[in-house]
Order: C-alpha cells, then sequence, then structure tokens
C-alpha cells in the first residue's frame, strides 16, 4: 500500500513539473522575453565552455577579486598614468593631451 502511495506522489510531482515546463505557452510576451533574456549564458556559468578555472576562480571568490582588483589598478597606475605624469614635467600638461591625441591619430591612419 506505501508502495502505491510512493508511486502516485511521483507521478504527481511529475506532472507538476511537466505543468511547470509549459507554463510558458500562457505566459505573457514580456515574461517570456525577460525569462528568455535570464537563461542566457554568461561567464560567471561553469558550464560555459570557456570560462576558465582562474575566471571561475576569480569570480567565486570575494577576497581574491579584491586582491586582482588591486593588483590591476597599481599595474594601471604604473603603466599608464605614471610616465604620462613624468611626461607632464617634460612638456607641460597640454603637450601630454597633445602626445595622446597625436598618438591616437597616427595610429589610426
Amino acid at each position: 500500500n506505501s508502495n502505491s502511495n510512493s508511486n502516485s506522489n511521483s507521478n504527481t510531482d511529475k506532472a507538476k513539473i511537466n505543468n511547470y515546463e509549459n507554463t510558458s505557452e500562457a505566459m505573457s510576451l514580456p515574461a517570456l522575453l525577460l525569462e528568455k533574456c535570464l537563461s542566457i549564458p554568461t561567464m560567471a556559468d561553469n558550464n560555459v565552455f570557456f570560462t576558465t578555472y582562474i575566471m571561475s576562480q576569480l569570480l567565486s571568490s570575494g577576497k581574491i577579486i579584491g586582491l586582482v582588483l588591486l593588483a590591476v589598478y597599481f599595474i594601471l597606475t604604473l603603466v599608464i598614468i605614471m610616465p604620462f605624469w613624468l611626461l607632464s614635467f617634460v612638456v607641460t600638461e597640454l603637450g601630454v593631451y597633445v602626445f595622446i591625441w597625436g598618438g591616437i591619430f597616427m595610429a589610426g591612419r
């Protein structure tokens, strides 16, 4: 008797799951679009094939991402900002802007 109750409960659960899967037909268009947009895979998903081990580790730990952001800040400061700051002592700030704009113009040619 308990066996038939468990079978009927599992059949009821399966019917509920099937009804839930078929509710997208009865959903309104904005709700359907929202559901489709929210189910798009992102870089943070573990099942996306191009998510590397390092990226998943960075995204899963707040302590690590804090250290990474700090390291990126220092690298950007030393590599990009410091050379232009030192250049501003040789030529004025206006000279640095002219140098940057000229470099962008020449790189685009």
